[in-house]
């Protein structure tokens, strides 16, 4: 499924509303398919959830792409 950039933006400030502070780390920055030109990123965001004591951890996984002389990004995926 495709969404316009601000409707990503609005859901990811709102999945990150619920979660605040924490802290993120790069664990993986790879090109895709051997292709110089499409890569993907895996980050892991450890946060403790509103009203709860433990921590959670999600893994992020952003593809992206050269388009021209810019970066895009061409899909984000949170995992639990």
């Amino acid at each position: 499924m495709t969404i316009q950039p601000r409707q990503a933006q609005a859901a990811l400030r709102a999945f990150v509303g619920r979660y605040p502070g924490g802290d993120a780390r790069v664990a993986l920055v790879s090109p895709a398919g051997g292709d110089p030109r499409k890569g993907f990123a895996e980050i892991r965001w450890r946060s403790r959830a509103q009203g709860v004591g433990e921590p959670v951890t999600f893994t992020l996984f952003v593809a992206f792409s050269l388009e021209g002389q810019a970066w895009q990004v061409t899909e984000i995926r949170v995992l639990p």
